[in-house]
């Protein structure tokens, strides 16, 4: 099994906790993202977790190996569920 690449685009926000994954992965992470390095920050993720980072319908579209998108808050208003649906 190739390893699946994932990023955190906003791992300041998260708790300081090791991320426990028992599978073949490379694990990028980004103490904060700004709007202007989403693009380049997700670049061939297979998931990306974030926290406040907005995940478009543009970021969606140009990573069509994305798998998951996984918020890390109560809400999901900064995914957009339509593309991430359609995809």
């Amino acid at each position: 099994m190739n390893p699946l690449t994932i990023v955190v685009l906003d791992r300041a926000s998260l708790l300081p906790r090791p991320l426990n994954l028992n599978f073949p992965h490379i694990l990028k992470e980004y103490e904060n993202t700004e709007l202007t390095e989403i693009t380049e920050n997700i670049c061939g993720a297979h998931i990306i977790i974030t926290n406040k980072v907005a995940i478009t319908a543009d970021h969606i579209a140009a990573n069509p190996q994305l798998k998951l998108i996984a918020v890390a808050a109560t809400g999901y208003n900064n995914v957009d569920l339509a593309a991430a649906k359609a995809a």
